[in-house]
């Protein structure tokens, strides 16, 4: 995906009353900048621009996906890190601001360990897993890490802004 793309959802197919409405259409623009680096046992930053382009005032539940491509193991395509619920007036827009603790991208390892892997990681946010409206990469950085259990995050915080 090309660095700073924004990505439109397509207005819905029936006309649903807005108590019920979903934001219409989405635009959601993430920076992609491989450079950005993060160490093994701190925090990313994930920040995107939600905006409803429809007429009517929706919802949207931003999820947050990672995959980690860079392990010795066979691992999902993508996992679910965060969420969050954005409600928007016709036109208007908010951030969605996401600290992703580097625990949460943790596996079991070969040794049975649960593990964090130095590498690359891709974070997609959308609707849904088949909804994916924007994209970015960074890199993990530093010696693999064995994370214990009272050490390990399980999704990251989100705020609304």
């Amino acid at each position: 995906m090309p660095k700073n793309s924004v990505i439109t959802a397509p207005e819905p197919v029936t006309d649903r009353p807005s108590a019920d409405a979903r934001a219409q259409a989405t635009e959601a623009q993430m920076t992609d900048d491989e450079r950005f680096k993060v160490d093994v046992n701190g925090e990313a930053r994930v920040s995107l621009t939600v905006t409803n382009t429809g007429k009517r005032r929706g919802t949207e539940i931003v999820q947050l996906y990672a995959a980690d491509t860079a392990t010795g193991l066979t691992l999902p395509a993508q996992q679910l890190i965060g969420f969050a619920r954005v409600d928007l007036e016709p036109g208007a827009s908010k951030t969605v601001e996401f600290l992703v603790p580097m625990s949460v991208l943790g596996y079991t390892g070969l040794s049975g360990e649960f593990v964090m892997e130095p590498g690359p990681v891709e974070v997609s946010a959308g609707s849904s897993s088949s909804d994916i409206r924007s994209s970015a990469k960074f890199t993990v950085t530093g010696k693999t890490r064995t994370i214990r259990g009272e050490d390990r995050e399980f999704l990251s915080v989100a705020a609304v802004v």
